[in-house]
């Protein structure tokens, strides 16, 4: 088990195939006290519940006393949600890991009458601290060696610096649709697409590698919103403010995300079943494009 970094984004690599490390995922979540609201190995994703984060509740000496008596009287006021996806390596015999965080935090209302939970942004350190926590469970053991996967050779006297990676751009395409550029090739590009749709809340309902295609589930009630950005996108909050949920009502809509590269540079294009772009395709590609640029 060894744990690979790209950039910003991190993942574990094992030497064993997807069917059995699986069930050794599965157990890990249950371990730290998640329940799985989505266990779907086909598509090689699970998801967890949202679990109050205690590690942030105050020590005081009252809490300390207290506490011990009545374990429900104080609250971190945050809660996490954590999703894994698992797919083959190129070899057919390992297994990447990634995993992804969503938090919520209870706020304020404007008018000061109650309160709401409300989104907060991505913590990294969780998602690293959970990527080193499996790692140990799989028998990585306590201290990672961090692989720098495809990293750029460093810079030689007299040799020109290796070029810097373009930021994602989103361009239109001549139809009147939108594409999202990578000057990236293909491993790497479908890597970023794949966290991108994690942390966006997008619900992943299979995935072709082989072809760059990510095929997604979308609610029919949430395609047929005029609601932009984001928000209308995530399948797991309540509008009304209420406490988080992860269930898609009936009746959804599919949609395929496909990466595809040419000459180290890879395109992203968002399209319905029938091969179009309608506005629920451009909100999800805007969605994508927001969390590739973060």
């Amino acid at each position: 088990v060894r744990l690979e970094r790209s950039g910003g984004q991190r993942w574990l690599t094992v030497d064993n195939r997807a069917e059995n490390v699986w069930p050794l995922v599965k157990a890990f979540w249950l371990e730290q006290g998640f329940t799985l609201l989505s266990d779907n190995p086909e598509a090689g994703l699970m998801e967890t519940n949202w679990l109050e984060n205690r590690a942030n509740i105050p020590q005081s000496g009252v809490r300390n006393v207290i506490g011990k008596v009545f374990s429900k009287v104080y609250s971190s006021d945050e809660m996490d949600m954590y999703r894994t996806r698992l797919e083959r390596g190129k070899d057919g015999n390992s297994t990447e890991i990634y995993i992804s965080h969503r938090g919520l935090a209870k706020m304020q209302n404007a008018d000061k009458n109650g309160y709401q939970w409300r989104t907060r942004g991505r913590d990294a350190d969780l998602e690293a601290d959970m990527l080193q926590l499996l790692m140990v469970r799989l028998g990585g053991g306590v201290q990672a060696q961090v692989t720098v996967a495809e990293a750029s050779a460093p810079s030689t006297p007299g040799m020109p610096a290796a070029p810097k990676v373009q930021e994602p751009s989103l361009q239109e395409t001549d139809g009147g649709g939108k594409i999202i550029l990578l000057s990236e090739p293909f491993d790497k590009s479908w890597r970023k697409v794949g966290l991108a749709l994690d942390r966006a809340g997008i619900v992943v309902d299979d995935m072709d590698r082989a072809n760059g295609a990510y095929f997604l589930n979308v609610s029919s009630d949430i395609a047929q919103k005029k609601k932009g950005g984001l928000a209308s996108l995530m399948f797991w909050r309540k509008e009304e403010g209420g406490k988080p949920e992860t269930n898609l009502v009936e009746g959804v809509a599919r949609y395929q995300v496909t990466v595809r590269e040419s000459d180290a540079i890879s395109s992203v294009s968002v399209l319905n079943m029938a091969g179009n772009s309608d506005e629920t395709a451009q909100r999800i590609l805007e969605s994508l494009y927001t969390q590739l640029i973060k």
